[in-house]
């Protein structure tokens, strides 16, 4: 942990329940760290450190008045710790009375890396030493091209993978690596119907970079077209195609069903 931030710790009884004084922390940072201020979706301000030393970055909301305030999400500080080459480490998060929060995501998140500089897990905390109970760490396995093959969600034991229908997904490649199949797979890995409701997803991107995606197919657990429900259109489809450069800054989206019946579109904004 950043020693600065021990300096802060106020213990009560055992490190699960620490708290850290964060009106002293914001003080103290104010002395030394660089302070960045932009306004946010809440009308309040934010206050960001970044000690280049030891590449570590506070988030400090606080409001109108100057007092530490919380996000939606009940989060009134974020520390992060990045290593040497600037990735990921370890996040935490607390709420306005300095202790760890745990609201929509873990309270404290650590990430680990391959001997190739890959992303090899992250796993979820309670507190510094405590994993959370049933979904505790994700892992991923590359190949030589280094794109992801694997990715398996772990329980708190970590020894073994989540129960559930869909707890490892696989990735192949084809088409000089411009098409991506994505399976869904229960624990023991036989194919399983993924949380939306389809086997496989398969994608076709305009280059082996993946940038830009032109078609999307949704499969069942014989590679052919199904149908799935589309919520906020309230229709199906088993097909998405993405088309560009019709009007400028917007993309088309057409929706096709399993019988390559055209049954809706939609625009969206150009992110390129």
């Amino acid at each position: 942990m950043n020693k600065l931030l021990t300096l802060f710790l106020l213990s009560v009884g055992t490190l699960s329940s620490a708290q850290i004084d964060l009106d002293s922390l914001k003080l103290e940072l104010e002395k030394t760290h660089i302070q960045v201020r932009g306004s946010n979706n809440w009308n309040a301000y934010i206050i960001k450190y970044l000690n280049k030393d030891s590449l570590t970055e506070y988030t400090i909301p606080f409001d109108r008045e100057g007092n530490i305030d919380e996000s939606i999400f009940g989060i009134a500080m974020t520390h992060y710790e990045h290593d040497e080459i600037h990735r990921h480490k370890v996040h935490r998060y607390y709420d306005k009375y300095g202790k760890l929060h745990f609201g929509d995501w873990p309270p404290i998140i650590v990430y680990t890396y391959n001997d190739s500089g890959q992303l090899a897990n992250y796993a979820y905390y309670v507190n510094e030493w405590q994993p959370v109970k049933q979904f505790a760490k994700t892992s991923y396995i590359y190949n030589k091209f280094g794109d992801v093959v694997e990715e398996r969600k772990f329980d708190y034991d970590t020894s073994y993978v989540l129960r559930g229908m869909y707890s490892i997904e696989r990735y192949a490649y084809k088409n000089d690596r411009r098409t991506v199949t994505k399976t869904y797979h229960d624990s023991v890995g036989n194919l399983s119907l993924g949380r939306l409701g389809y086997y496989m997803e398969e994608t076709t991107y305009k280059s082996k970079q993946r940038e830009i995606v032109l078609e999307t197919r949704y499969l069942d657990q014989t590679g052919a077209l199904m149908d799935v429900p589309d919520r906020p259109l309230n229709t199906v489809h088993a097909m998405k195609k993405y088309i560009y450069d019709l009007r400028r800054g917007f993309v088309k989206i057409e929706l096709y069903n399993a019988k390559g019946e055209l049954v809706s579109e939609r625009w969206t904004r150009d992110k390129r």
